[in-house]
């Protein structure tokens, strides 16, 4: 057991970040405090944390790639959050990018709108019958530029 020295609770030894230069090999402040002083160091530093992070990502770009694709994977309902929260603070911008990344969608059928425009409300479609569906779009769109030269 040992107490905090920031906010003077006595908590057991788990709840401290370790520190070998430390006689006790712990930090002097409890992961709690110490998660809050980073954070208010960050947010009165930001020009700081943006070097580090870009020093950071120049180094090994795939690497720090991977590593947010990867938290993001396991920290969906998160991400999910900030975005649902981002788009109703910035309600223009979000409209403007969502028309941007539609603009084109169905010249290129992807398979995610192929999926959404034809198959919503199914689960696990198959890609053979997908790509069948994206055959039959472009054959039908061929057709009617044909007909309309004509």
């Amino acid at each position: 057991m040992k107490t905090c020295s920031k906010c003077k609770e006595y908590k057991s030894e788990d709840n401290f970040f370790k520190n070998k230069s430390n006689t006790s090999g712990l930090r002097g402040d409890c992961k709690v405090c110490s998660k809050k002083a980073h954070i208010k160091y960050l947010q009165n530093n930001p020009e700081k944390n943006r070097e580090y992070s870009q020093t950071k990502y120049n180094k090994d770009p795939q690497k720090e790639k991977d590593r947010v694709l990867l938290w993001r994977q396991e920290n969906k309902d998160k991400v999910n959050e900030y975005q649902k929260k981002w788009s109703e603070l910035n309600r223009e911008k979000y409209l403007i990018r969502m028309r941007d990344k539609n603009r084109g969608m169905h010249k290129k059928l992807p398979e995610r709108y192929v999926v959404r425009k034809f198959f919503r409300g199914f689960e696990n479609v198959p890609i053979e019958l997908i790509n069948l569906k994206r055959c039959q779009i472009l054959l039908n769109r061929e057709l009617r530029q044909m007909e309309q030269q004509a």
